[in-house]
């Protein structure tokens, strides 16, 4: 599928860097692409690291907590919504 570029700064900029990487335009574009995901790719996955490692704290609280049995976890669940062992 194939686009104009109507803005002559862009199309400049595009031209200068296929002129100097030695490829076609759509190739310039392509390349040029392939890379800005690639970089937001990796920034994303920074951020999941990030957040992993400032939760890693709360996720190993929790994981050491003491396992319950199926029995209280059913008396748990009926006891919240107000129907008890009258």
């Amino acid at each position: 599928m194939a686009f104009h570029v109507r803005d002559p700064k862009a199309d400049a900029l595009v031209r200068d860097v296929a002129r100097k990487r030695g490829l076609g335009i759509t190739a310039t574009i392509r390349a040029v692409f392939e890379e800005a995901a690639s970089a937001e790719r990796d920034k994303a996955r920074a951020r999941g690291d990030v957040l992993l490692a400032r939760l890693r704290p709360l996720l190993d609280r929790v994981a050491a907590m003491p396992k319950t049995d199926a029995a209280f976890g059913e008396r748990f669940s009926h006891g919240s919504r107000g129907q008890g062992d009258d």
